[in-house]
């Protein structure tokens, strides 16, 4: 999750014509040749989307979610029983 929030950032970077390091405005910037052809923006569009709607992948996102919450949840009651048996022996 954290690598998805910067690359938001450095979108929103570009698209301000911002310079990286420290983030001042370019007066007269433009994009690269190379940032042009490929940006993140393509690669998310043309490989990562596409990939990551497909209907295999979204069962296993979704199964793996569950698995984590059911993992928390698990995990959450054994912490609460351990505290309710250890309460009861003081």
């Amino acid at each position: 999750m954290f690598f998805v929030g910067v690359l938001a950032l450095d979108e929103y970077r570009v698209d301000a014509k911002r310079d990286g390091c420290f983030g001042t405005k370019l007066k007269k910037w433009k994009p690269s040749a190379f940032l042009q052809k490929y940006s993140f923006h393509s690669v998310f569009k043309d490989y990562i989307g596409p990939f990551l709607m497909k209907a295999p992948v979204k069962v296993s996102k979704s199964n793996l979610f569950m698995l984590d919450f059911k993992a928390a949840y698990l995990a959450s009651r054994q912490e609460i029983d351990t505290l309710e048996s250890g309460s009861s022996d003081n």
